[in-house]
């Protein structure tokens, strides 16, 4: 059963959801590679089929996803 998000992540998802907004404005395609990830049940390689990359393409595209949106994330534990 899904629960409902508490003050704290909806918080998180606002400040997420910006981010990816300004991901996309420099890095479009790792943005949409790591919002696949996040909100579909797809694999990988169905992910890779969808966007039309590579296996390897796409699992770059997340890494680098990942290591920028950790690094953004950690700044709201500072806000």
């Amino acid at each position: 059963m899904a629960r409902w998000p508490t003050i704290s992540n909806i918080r998180e998802l606002i400040f997420l959801d910006k981010l990816l907004t300004e991901l996309s404005s420099f890095d479009k395609r790792s943005a949409q590679a790591f919002e696949l990830k996040l909100f579909s049940e797809l694999s990988n390689t169905e992910i890779g089929a969808v966007m039309q990359v590579s296996l390897a393409t796409l699992e770059r595209d997340l890494k680098a996803a990942r290591a920028w949106l950790k690094v953004e994330m950690g700044k709201l534990n500072k806000v």
